[in-house]
This record gives C-alpha cells, sequence and structure tokens, in this order.
C-alpha cells in the first residue's frame, strides 16, 4: 500500500467529528498567514533562533488555538495548492512544532498531537526539534533533523525519515514505522529510538548515552566513536563500532566486514558471524561472536570470545 493511500486512511480513521473540527478549523488561515509572513525572512537564521521568534509572533498573533487547528494547518502545508519555496519548507517542522509545544504548556494537555504531512522524503524539517513534554502522531514522512534535541516526549513516525534523525536528542522517544537514513541519533545524548524498518549510513556515531533499536539491518557503519548507550540491530550490519570507546553493541545478524576496529573500550556482542576485520589494531573492549568469527588475529589488545572461549589473547 502506498505511503499516500495510508495517510487517507489515517484520516478517515478519524471521528467524523474530529473531520469537521480539522475541516473547519477557524484559525487555519491565522496560523497560515503567521507562517508566510514571517518565514521568508527567518531563512537564513540558526534553528533555535527560528525558534525563538516563531514563539514570539504566535504569541502576539494567535491568542488561541485547538489541537485540531494544528492538525488542520498541517494538512493545509502540504497539499498541492500551497505552494513554498524549498527554504520556507525548512522552517515548517519548527513551525508546527512550537505551536504544539505552546498549547501543551498552556493547556497542559495530555493528549495526542496529529499531524499530517506526505509521502515525499523531504517534506518537513526539524519536526520536534527542542520538544519538551507533548505526544505527536505524525501521519506521514519527515525529512532531516527529526526530534532534533528533543528533550522530552514522544514522536511516532508513520512513514520515514531522512538525516539525523534524533541527533544531540536528550531525552524522550521517537518511533519510526519505515526506514531511517544516515547519523540516525548521531552523538545522541538520552532517549530511546525506534526503527520499525532498516537504516541506511552510519548510525550512532560518536553516541554519548540513550538507546538505538532498529528491528531491520543497517548497510554501513553502527556506533563509531560511541562512548556510552546502548544499540541493537536485529538484522545483519556491515560494519560496527569503529574507535568504539564505550557502550554497548548488539546485532542479532551477521557483520559483513569490520567489528570493533581500533577499539578502545565497551562491548560488542554479534549474533551470528563476522567476517573479515574482526578486532582489527582494537586496543580494549570485549567482543564477543557466537557464530564464525575471522581474520582476528591483528588486535593488539582488549578481548575476543567465540562463544564462551577467548580466542584472543590465547
Amino acid at each position: 500500500m502506498k505511503l499516500e493511500e495510508t495517510i487517507q486512511m489515517e484520516y478517515a480513521d478519524l471521528t467524523k467529528a474530529d473531520q469537521q473540527i480539522i475541516t473547519n478549523s477557524k484559525n487555519v488561515e491565522t496560523i497560515l498567514s503567521i507562517y508566510k509572513k514571517y518565514s521568508p525572512e527567518m531563512i537564513q537564521y540558526e534553528a533555535r533562533a527560528i525558534k525563538t521568534i516563531f514563539d514570539e509572533k504566535i504569541n502576539q498573533e494567535l491568542k488561541k488555538y485547538t489541537k485540531e487547528d494544528i492538525s488542520a494547518a498541517s494538512l493545509h502545508f502540504f497539499s498541492a495548492e500551497e505552494k513554498f519555496s524549498a527554504n520556507q519548507h525548512k522552517l515548517i517542522g519548527i513551525f508546527l512544532t512550537e505551536l504544539i509545544q505552546m498549547h501543551y504548556e498552556k493547556m497542559q494537555s495530555s493528549e495526542k498531537y496529529v499531524l499530517f504531512t506526505s509521502d515525499k522524503t523531504n517534506c518537513v524539517s526539524f519536526l520536534g526539534f527542542e520538544l519538551n513534554g507533548p505526544h505527536i502522531r505524525v501521519i506521514g514522512n519527515c525529512g532531516s533533523l527529526t526530534c532534533c534535541n528533543m528533550k522530552k516526549g514522544l514522536v511516532e513516525v508513520t512513514g520515514t525519515v531522512l538525516s539525523e534523525a534524533g541527533a544531540y536528542m536528550q531525552g524522550g522517544t521517537l518511533v519510526i514505522k519505515g526506514d531511517a537514513s544516515y547519523y540516525l541519533g548521531h552523538q545522541m545524548e538520552g532517549g530511546h529510538i525506534l526503527v520499525e524498518g532498516n537504516t541506511y549510513g552510519s548510525i550512532g556515531k560518536d553516541m554519548k548515552n540513550g538507546s538505538i533499536l532498529v528491528n531491520g539491518s543497517n548497510d554501513n557503519f553502527v556506533g563509531t566513536e560511541m562512548k556510552g548507550g546502548e544499540i541493537t540491530i536485529m538484522k545483519d550490519v556491515e560494519s560496527c563500532g569503529m574507535e568504539l570507546a564505550g557502550g554497548k553493541i548488539t546485532i542479532f545478524g551477521n557483520v559483513t566486514i569490520r567489528t570493533g576496529v581500533f577499539m578502545k573500550g565497551g562491548e560488542i556482542i554479534v549474533e551470528g558471524n563476522c567476517y573479515g576485520d574482526t578486532g582489527l589494531l582494537m586496543r580494549g573492549g570485549k567482543i564477543t561472536v557466537k557464530g564464525i568469527c575471522e581474520d582476528y588475529k591483528r588486535a593488539t589488545g582488549g578481548e575476543i570470545y567465540q562463544n564462551e572461549k577467548r580466542i584472543f589473547p590465547e
């Protein structure tokens, strides 16, 4: 089933009362006008400055609005009728997140906020930026930097996400039903990321704390220069634990090449096989391989086990 059809089905699953509230939202035009008025002048600003300005303008020009108004605005933002420049599209995520955050804080709402995006992979960036508390369900795809600097809350994405999802994340939970692209969890300091699909490109690079669970596979590097936290991959990966300094990586499939190359500390557990460059120039830490363990004699430190038997040092 195409994601576009899924989005339509999710909308159809809302009660008729909810659909009517969203369709007849009285504040959508005001919300759209605030964005259209101020977004062009903020294109060159950094994300935190954009967030601050949006906060000020929303407070000035939108005194009262509902979570249904926010859902309705998202439908308009990503409809074929609305035309925004590529740069303006980059700011929509920050704007919608700030609408949600301000409503959450004013209303002390524990209800779920629903956003409708698009089946386009680059439709919205920075969604969930510095989020602190709300529960957001995104029907559709997200672009780059989803939940960047997130502090608390829950974000569910029914589609895919592009690069740097969960980067610098401090807390909260990000659930991705589809696939995730490169630099997932980059320099992550806390929180939890669950990917139900596959991941592509480096993930968990320079990760300091928190956890990443991938139910699929990874085609590149897992946990490069990782210092803490935990990464679990349920299927095969190409490489893991390069320059690992701390934390734990568990692979339930096979590692195609390079396990723990230049590893300094931490722990790697591979339930399957390791093919080639296992522990190459490894200086510390522990690698445990439950299946075949090839080419492990070029380690210079640390420990390598095959099942319960230590094979390096002999």
